[in-house]
């Protein structure tokens, strides 16, 4: 049997700890779905934004409450830092720490899932594209985080370059056109 958690109440949740919290996270769910099943939506753009400002809330507000409004009886591991391996494991041995990291780790895959599918959808992926080349993308950001991003920027980024219109390049997002 595993030792119960200690857990920090959280003053800016009304005293809600971070297990409490927890089914919170599967929100983010939605955020997915969103750009996986409709990528092209008039309203994708701005919706995809919703859970990581959410979620960067709900990071901010728990950091907030861990270090404004420290809980009495529970003190910093003194080993917990961020410049060593050691460091990071002792910062992560709080739940409710762990539970702030992870909120930053969804925060950060939802915007790069939203960034892919944008920049797709601007270079003019089509639907089957989307679903082949994009998708498995997002997949992997999802699970894997920067592989996704490496992957799609990489590989299926290069296949969406700007088509050619009338013998002349189409000018990439912030060049200007060629004048003749």
């Amino acid at each position: 049997m595993s030792t119960p958690l200690r857990l920090h109440r959280l003053f800016l949740f009304g005293g809600h700890n971070a297990e409490e919290l927890w089914p919170v996270i599967n929100t983010a769910m939605f955020h997915w779905a969103l750009i996986v099943f409709l990528p092209k939506w008039k309203h994708t753009a701005k919706l995809s934004l919703a859970i990581p400002m959410i979620f960067s809330l709900l990071y901010t507000l728990t950091a907030m409450s861990m270090a404004v409004f420290p809980e009495e009886g529970f003190e910093s591991n003194p080993d917990a830092s961020f410049g060593s391996l050691q460091g990071i494991i002792a910062l992560f041995d709080d739940p409710t720490a762990l539970f702030a990291g992870w909120l930053h780790y969804i925060v950060f895959d939802a915007l790069v899932g939203r960034w892919i599918v944008l920049d797709s959808t601007e270079r003019g992926a089509s639907n089957l594209f989307h679903a082949v080349g994009v998708v498995p993308c997002l997949i992997m950001t999802f699970v894997l985080g920067p592989m996704g991003f490496l992957v799609y920027t990489i590989l299926i980024r290069t296949l969406l370059d700007a088509p050619e219109a009338e013998g002349e390049a189409v000018p990439r997002r912030g060049e200007k056109a060629k004048e003749n």
